[in-house]
Order: structure tokens, then sequence, then C-alpha cells
């Protein structure tokens, strides 16, 4: 660890590609190479200085993460998800009670808007996972994102956020245990095959508006280990 860093960069990417916030700017890079930057280690979008910070040697120098324990300025990842979707829905705000309410009473609620708004954040947060495990990078969260815990008190105060532990119990809500269980099968994947232990990543699609602000945003990369992408497949 002592040639490794926490890429900060990576957590705020990542998160703008979680809330779909990566747009694409007249005489910046596109939405698609800086999708490309996040996934490599050529180096990541500094939206400070509004250019790509320098890569990385080996996937070994870079600790990738959503989520850590310094949670005052990048809280749980259920926390930005769900937020904004709960307020898009009129389901409420996106403040810390709100959130953690729709999160505990989604199971038993009688309103399916709430049931299914909670139940698409957290299979975004699953994408985001899936990411996370597959970037060239060491892959690291905080307890509980695992299973899409979210905060139960303020996370700006100093106090607050050291006292809010994880909520075990939130892993067998119905799709927090899904999420749970399917990210227990990407880390199976990141711990056993070669590909992912090697730097090499390869993109051999984007949507063909993908670069279009308010387009669909799906692309597809493959952790080639140097072969060409398929012929790892199992």
């Amino acid at each position: 660890m002592v040639d490794a860093i926490w890429n900060f960069g990576y957590r705020d990417e990542v998160r703008r590609l979680a809330n779909n916030a990566i747009n694409t700017v007249w005489g910046q890079p596109s939405r698609s190479v800086r999708v490309q930057h996040l996934i490599s280690k050529d180096g990541m979008w500094n939206d400070w200085n509004q250019a790509f910070d320098p890569g990385y040697a080996d996937m070994a120098c870079s600790v990738d993460y959503v989520t850590s324990h310094d949670v005052a300025d990048g809280p749980r990842l259920m926390n930005i998800i769900l937020g904004p979707m709960l307020q898009a829905a009129g389901l409420g705000g996106s403040d810390v009670q709100n959130v953690r309410s729709a999160v505990d009473n989604a199971d038993t609620s009688s309103n399916p808007v709430l049931q299914a708004t909670v139940q698409q954040a957290l299979r975004q947060c699953f994408g985001v996972f899936a990411i996370l495990m597959t970037s060239v990078g060491m892959p690291m969260w905080l307890a509980g994102e695992e299973f899409g815990d979210v905060h139960d008190t303020d996370y700006i105060g100093v106090n607050p956020k050291q006292q809010d532990p994880v909520q075990w119990n939130r892993a067998a809500f119905q799709g927090n245990a899904a999420l749970k269980a399917n990210v227990a099968k990407l880390i199976q994947l990141r711990t056993s095959h070669p590909a992912l232990q090697r730097n090499e990543v390869e993109f051999f699609y984007f949507h063909p508006q993908f670069d279009h602000n308010d387009s669909p945003r799906v692309f597809a990369y493959c952790r080639s280990a140097g072969q060409p992408p398929g012929s790892l497949a199992k």
C-alpha cells in the first residue's frame, strides 16, 4: 500500500455517472472519453481544474471507491441515488429522515410508487458496484454499502456521523438482500477471474447517441487481459 493512493477523483466521477451528471460540454472531453478514463487507469477527470489528472502506472496504485468512512463530503451511495429519485417521484425530500423512512418501510408499504422507487435505487446501486468491481484499480467500500444501508443521523456533523453504526437488519429487507447477494457474486468474480487482476480494458460499444445529453447511457467494455474481447468468457 506504500505506492497506492485513495482515488478521490474516482469517487467523484463515478457518483456523477450514477446520477447522470456527466455532460458533454463544448471544448471538453466527451462523456464517452470520461467514462473510459473512469474505468481505466489513464487519469481521472478533475472537475476543479476541468482537466484529466495524471494516470497510474498500475492498478495497484489506485484505491477505487464510491464511499469511505469520511461521509461528510461523500454520503452513502443509497442516499445520493434514492434521495433525488424520491423527490422526482413526489415522495418527499432527499433528507436523511425521508430516505431512511423510504428504505425501512418499502417492504410493508401499500404505496407501489414508493416500493418501485426504492427497488430501482437498489438496482442502480448494483450498477455502481458492477463498475467499481470491474474498474482498473483496487476496490474499497464502506461497510453496509454492499446491501444499500443508509444514514440514520446527520452525516455532516462530526459527532453524529461517528455515531451512525451499520444497521445490519436492513440486509434482510427484500431488495437489500438481493443487492447483497449480487454484490457477493461480483466479489467472487473479482477474486477469481485473472483478467480482473490485470490492467487491460477494452471498450467495444457505446450507444450511438451516448455523448448526447438526455440520450441512452449504454456502454460495454471488457477486462481483456490482453486478449480479443470474448476470448476469456466462461
